[in-house]
């Protein structure tokens, strides 16, 4: 979330005994020994509304030539080039500062880190703070937001490190339109990199970075197994994978990057929060995945959705 601003709103929202969704927030912040210290006062509810950690912007994007690289970009169409570039004050330390802070508090550290070289500033920002060796960083569940464009020295480090790349699916159908023409076909093939970070050990979530792209997560799924742009063309299909690991990524990785257990799959003990879909994505073909449809959305064990009340509904209200 923007800020520690917005956080009398999520106390709104976790006083309604009605609250059918879950909220795990991330405030920004510049100062994260204040900003630990200012959530202290915040009265959210367990496994409902609650503040797990803080989040920094470490660099840009791909589609502005901001992702901060190891390498230029390649020439614009000005002939420019540029390596893009680490947010203000990071480089000063403030990043340093604040995972230490982070790591007293006992709060997650997560970065939006999208270049490769600000990716390698983030990994070695938590080997100094955590350590490289017994269990810290891995318990500590470190992320990295969108972790898009690496090298393959930094895909085994998530791996060994047990930082968490959590990844969007639907911004490499976006993005794949045109990477190649910003960073060229060898960088490429280590962006997006959800086999190679599986095969490295790392743990992968998905998520939407809705609203810059699509919370559908069928759409992402399909995107993830499939390698399909949204232009209908194949971008890195080296990089693609099962259907049963996407459907992880998005559920019971996403639940253990947010430091939530008994989220993300249907078991004993677990806060029976799941779907009813209209058909079996495990075995349909790979085209009609991204058309699901969610027959019914079960939360904490009630009905929160049903696509059969909600027609209902909606008939109701046109015939008026």
């Amino acid at each position: 979330i923007p800020g520690l601003s917005d956080l009398p709103a999520y106390e709104r929202l976790a006083a309604d005994p009605a609250l059918s969704t879950r909220f795990f927030l991330y405030p920004t912040a510049d100062d994260w020994r204040a900003a630990a210290m200012g959530v202290q006062w915040f009265e959210g509810r367990a496994n409902w509304v609650q503040v797990n950690g803080f989040k920094a912007y470490l660099d840009g994007t791909l589609g502005s030539r901001t992702a901060y690289m190891s390498e230029p970009f390649l020439p614009a169409r000005d002939g420019s080039t540029t390596r893009g570039l680490l947010r203000e004050g990071v480089e000063d330390g403030g990043f340093r500062t604040n995972a230490q802070d982070a790591r007293r508090a006992g709060v997650q550290v997560i970065a939006h880190a999208i270049g490769d070289a600000a990716n390698d500033y983030f990994l070695d920002t938590l080997e100094e703070v955590y350590g490289t060796r017994g269990p810290d960083l891995r318990d500590a569940r470190a992320r990295s937001e969108h972790a898009q464009h690496l090298s393959a020295a930094e895909i085994a480090r998530f791996g060994s490190l047990g930082v968490i790349a959590s990844m969007q699916p639907l911004h490499k159908a976006d993005d794949g339109r045109y990477a190649e023409r910003a960073i060229g076909a060898e960088r490429c093939r280590t962006s997006y990199a959800y086999r190679s970070l599986l095969d490295s050990g790392a743990l992968v979530c998905f998520g939407s970075d809705w609203p810059v792209v699509s919370l559908n997560p069928f759409r992402g799924m399909a995107s993830a197994v499939s390698g399909r742009t949204l232009d209908g063309k194949t971008f890195v299909p080296e990089q693609n994978i099962t259907i049963e690991e996407a459907l992880t990524a998005y559920t019971s990785g996403a639940a253990r990057a947010s430091l939530d257990d008994p989220l993300g799959r249907i078991s004993q003990g677990a806060l029976a929060d799941f779907v009813i879909l209209d058909r079996d994505i495990l075995s349909v073909p790979a085209d009609q995945i991204a058309d699901t449809r969610v027959v019914a959305t079960y939360v904490g064990g009630e009905v929160a959705y049903s696509a059969q009340k909600a027609e209902i509904a909606t008939t109701v209200d046109e015939s008026r």
